[in-house]
């Protein structure tokens, strides 16, 4: 009952990582040259419980533009953020704590009941 729950925790602590990864991507989409960054999920420990987040820069070339500079016109590298991909991790996101909440909740039920039987 308890690895449940410390699955549950780790998972929430990830799924929030990759909020806050998706919201700074989208925060800095308009900067040029911005490389974005995407979470990873992997296990926790070999063999044991939970999950672990990390985050890994996507060096992919953004798009190129040509802006006038002071030297002149030139071809200027935009950020490589796509909205598309980041609506799509945000509602990842989304989705993964709000399951992970629930199992949270469910498991806290069980304990309760479980202490109610023994008390």
């Amino acid at each position: 009952m308890i690895s449940g729950l410390s699955s549950s925790l780790t998972a929430l602590d990830a799924y929030g990582k990759k909020l806050g990864v998706a919201a700074h991507n989208i925060a800095n989409a308009d900067t040029r040259g911005f490389k974005k960054s995407r979470v990873e999920f992997q296990d926790a420990s070999p063999g044991g419980q939970g999950v672990e987040a990390r985050v890994e820069p996507v060096n992919a070339p953004g798009a190129m533009l040509l802006e006038d500079t002071p030297q002149g016109p030139q071809l200027v590298e935009q950020s490589n953020v796509d909205y598309g991909d980041e609506m799509l991790s945000l509602i990842m996101a989304q989705r993964g704590i709000e399951a992970n909440a629930r199992a949270v909740r469910t498991q806290e039920r069980a304990l309760g009941h479980l202490v109610n039987l023994i008390s």
